[in-house]
């Protein structure tokens, strides 16, 4: 995971370069991500978090 390459982005979506994601997070760039809301039958909704413990690999 910490080799996965990620792509930066400018304001309109374009590919500017791909790079490791260490890179993403040391130069602070721009870069695509999602989000998982799930509702159920009675209309609840799951939103689906990082963990707190989660840490950064530089």
């Amino acid at each position: 995971m910490a080799n996965e390459k990620v792509e930066v982005i400018d304001d309109d979506l374009n590919v500017l370069e791909v790079v490791e994601r260490r890179e993403i997070i040391k130069r602070n760039l721009k870069h695509k991500s999602f989000l998982i809301i799930v509702k159920n039958s009675q209309g609840q909704y799951y939103v689906d978090q990082r963990k707190k413990t989660k840490k950064h690999i530089l």
